[in-house]
């Protein structure tokens, strides 16, 4: 009699290697999700920043003929790469940075500027509000304000408060304003 010798897999063991991939794929795709939603947030707040010194730092020179400080950016080129200029009749009206969230920089009032931040998914929202966005006397930052909800007397939104203003079930988008002085001479 004649015997064979089979070497291999069994269909089952096959099923059983197939079903611990699949466990495995699952399992990652949170936490590449997770990765990918820092990533995004920790874009939006080096993007942020970055217009926000290159406006800061340019508000001396800043004139109403520009029409905001988002064009006087767009016009000196003093932006990012990555962060698109939204553009009509040759000026800019905002910028938009990681994840389509839009940014806007005005002259406020007494010398100051505003930064407002909109289409920003909630998460994001949250992380931007409660930022420590640094030592008012070294760059500037007066407070942040979202859905009605403000930084307290140290310039550092409470995360609850920016869950709170961040809340997009209202069905209203939230809208982050930050505030910072602009022009300001000598020892600084």
């Amino acid at each position: 009699m004649l015997k064979i010798n089979q070497t291999g897999r069994s269909m089952i063991e096959m099923l059983g290697v197939l079903a611990i991939i699949g466990v495995l794929t699952v399992g990652s795709f949170g936490i590449v999700g997770k990765a990918r939603q820092q990533y995004q947030i920790s874009q939006a707040l080096s993007e942020t920043s970055n217009l926000i010194a290159s406006a800061r730092k340019m508000s001396c020179d800043y004139e109403s003929a520009y029409g905001s400080y988002t064009n006087m950016l767009y016009q000196s080129r003093e932006y990012p790469d990555g962060v698109v200029p939204e553009v009509s009749d040759g000026k800019a009206e905002s910028f938009t940075i990681t994840s389509d969230i839009k940014l806007k920089i005005e002259a406020g009032d007494d010398n100051t500027f505003i930064a407002t931040l909109s289409n920003i998914p909630e998460d994001a929202c949250v992380a931007l509000a409660s930022a420590d966005w640094g030592n008012r006397r070294f760059n500037g930052y007066i407070g942040a304000t979202v859905g009605g909800k403000s930084s307290n007397k140290d310039n550092i939104m409470d995360p609850s408060d920016a869950a709170d203003g961040c809340d997009a079930t209202s069905g209203k988008e939230p809208e982050l304003v930050l505030t910072y002085s602009a022009c300001v001479r000598g020892g600084e």
